[in-house]
């Protein structure tokens, strides 16, 4: 059996409370006011959106963090995740006050805005993408490559929603996802400075620029053995086709071009033009 198979096999026989324990055990002991996460240096809150390297910005602020930071690590919204069935994002801005700390941590990127407006200290930044290519990335994922989530209600949910994609056009997904979407940009827009906010886009096509406005962003001088190893992370040199059951699917940007109709794009485009200005100018 090979390893991860071997870890699902025992992950399925242990029981839900106890498998969220070991999998989460700073955030376990975050939330419920155990352990000392009191570490010198300003936090670090990423904040993000589905489908915009999300998993690719864990794994590099991980990084970041071990060689440089030295925060304490929470996946905070990932914990959340799989213990409730509130809604997340909603939950941790209505406990911001608590939950997120003005230093010592480093917390995994919120793929939603979340309220930040009570830190002073904190290092706030974030990346987002075109959201026309969001909603396309957010079709294929959804019914193809996205991992049934172990928490139980969600995962009823998720199945129903991927039986439904079946029947589903990607053009009507789009326009239903981007009216779900359309409020986050908003609030990013409208509560975050420019100056913080990197941009997809950014990242593939001028990846050593972008790295130094992280760094920048993240208070880090980054060297040439770290912009080659985090350039070979980000993927972004990487040729071949289409893989739609693949969790990076295609990446490239402007693909709603080729798959939107015109007029769905162009109806997406008119309720994000504030945040495309805001955003790309």
């Amino acid at each position: 059996m090979r390893p991860r198979a071997a870890l699902r096999w025992v992950a399925s026989r242990v029981p839900p409370p106890l498998l969220r324990v070991v999998r989460y055990p700073r955030e376990f002991a975050f939330v419920n006011g155990w352990g000392a996460f009191d570490r010198p240096g300003a936090s670090v809150v990423f904040l993000t959106v589905q489908k915009c390297a999300s998993m690719l910005m864990r794994s590099l602020l991980a990084q970041v963090n071990r060689r440089y930071l030295g925060l304490s690590y929470l996946d905070l919204a990932g914990y959340l995740w799989d213990v409730t069935e509130r809604p997340v994002y909603q939950h941790i801005s209505a406990h911001a006050g608590e939950l997120l700390r003005e230093t010592g941590i480093c917390y995994a990127p919120f793929r939603s805005y979340v309220d930040v407006s009570h830190l002073r200290r904190a290092r706030v930044l974030g990346m987002v993408r075109d959201p026309r290519d969001v909603v396309v990335s957010g079709y294929f994922s959804s019914r193809y490559s996205h991992r049934a989530p172990a928490n139980a209600r969600r995962r009823q949910a998720f199945l129903e929603q991927r039986a439904a994609l079946e029947h589903t056009t990607l053009d009507d997904y789009a326009l239903a996802y981007a009216q779900r979407l359309q409020p986050v940009y908003e609030l990013y827009r409208t509560r975050l400075d420019r100056s913080r906010m990197l941009t997809y886009e950014e990242m593939w096509s001028g990846f050593p620029a972008w790295l130094a406005r992280l760094g920048q962003l993240l208070e880090v001088d980054f060297t040439p053995q770290d912009a080659e190893r985090f350039r070979a992370l980000a993927g972004v040199d990487r040729t071949g086709g289409e893989q739609v059951r693949e969790h990076r699917r295609k990446g490239t940007p402007g693909d709603y071009r080729d798959k939107l109709s015109p007029a769905v794009a162009g109806r997406i485009t008119d309720l994000f033009s504030d945040s495309l200005k805001w955003l790309y100018g």
